[in-house]
């Protein structure tokens, strides 16, 4: 492990996140992980991520696992009592100080996957944004192992992606329709007039741009081609989906659009539709942390949406 071996408590306290040692004292006061994410109101792997980090910025292990749940170290023991100092004094600050209730409501971070189309991310957003006034806006793009992690360690207020997002038990998260499309092909206009008859046969040997495998449209994509007994040539395959609709633009092949965005699409980037993938489609999650002084925003959100599904 790598140890901090400067004097020098300026580059020494830039290096340990109070957080880390606030959730590996919250564990020791409790035994346990789960208990104390419970308690955190975080998922269990957002408290094991952050005591692992404070481990690994300190050079030494500090808890272990047991039939009985979770037992310091050596080391731990030494921390903790530094923590508890740490945890003491914080305390007392909070208590001293005349806390002001804010003027400014802090920003309301959303996080995306890359396949969601932006015209979606824009719809959901719209009951928020529509506010009196509308909060600040932050979005972040990620894979969505990461999103999950950063909405589980309170980073971000809600995640929108095109598959529901796996929701460790016993965790405050829930699940929100967020409405779904259809499917077209579409294609640059001399290309589109080449296979503008005998859809959906023409679509066989046809050049393609798809995205990844593994995504939730692919998937969906590659089953009705299979139905369908259709096997198209591959051209371009990326996770980057405004990069698809570039060489689609280009006449590199023909690609498939969801509904709701083909206006802006099609225009954008003057392609013309060839034909409908029947029984395909494109669905939208939002995913929200319970928490307490969540943002505000939330509940707007949440009433613009259906009942979770989880």
């Amino acid at each position: 492990m790598e140890r901090l071996s400067s004097d020098d408590p300026y580059q020494l306290l830039r290096q340990i996140n109070l957080n880390h040692l606030f959730y590996f004292w919250a564990v020791g006061q409790s035994g346990s992980i789960t208990r104390a994410a419970a308690r955190l109101g975080i998922a269990q792997p957002g408290v094991t991520n952050q005591i692992q980090s404070l481990e690994r910025r300190l050079g030494a292990r500090l808890i272990q696992r047991g039939s009985r749940g979770v037992t310091l170290t050596h080391a731990g023991h030494n921390v903790m009592r530094f923590a508890e100092e740490v945890v003491a004094i914080c305390s007392d600050l909070a208590r001293s100080l005349p806390l002001k209730v804010a003027t400014e409501e802090r920003p309301f971070v959303v996080g995306t996957v890359d396949s969601v189309p932006k015209v979606v991310v824009r719809s959901i957003l719209k009951s928020v944004l529509s506010g009196d006034p509308p909060p600040q806006l932050i979005c972040r793009e990620w894979r969505i192992d990461r999103l999950l992690s950063e909405l589980s360690l309170h980073r971000l207020d809600a995640v929108i992606s095109d598959v529901p997002l796996p929701v460790p038990e016993g965790t405050p998260l829930e699940t929100y329709a967020a409405g779904s499309s259809t499917i077209d092909i579409y294609a640059a206009p001399q290309l589109a007039r080449q296979f503008s008859r005998g859809f959906p046969g023409c679509l066989h040997s046809a050049a393609m741009l798809l995205p990844y495998k593994g995504t939730s449209l692919r998937t969906s994509i590659d089953r009705w081609f299979a139905l369908h007994r259709l096997e198209p040539r591959i051209a371009v395959e990326t996770d980057d989906r405004a990069l698809l609709h570039h060489f689609a633009e280009s006449g590199l092949g023909l690609l498939p659009v969801a509904t709701i965005t083909a206006p802006d699409i099609s225009r954008q980037f003057r392609l013309e539709r060839i034909g409908s993938l029947r029984n395909v489609y494109e669905e939208y999650f939002v995913t929200t942390f319970h928490r307490p002084n969540e943002h505000s925003a939330l509940d707007t959100l949440r009433q613009s949406l259906a009942a979770p599904t989880r």
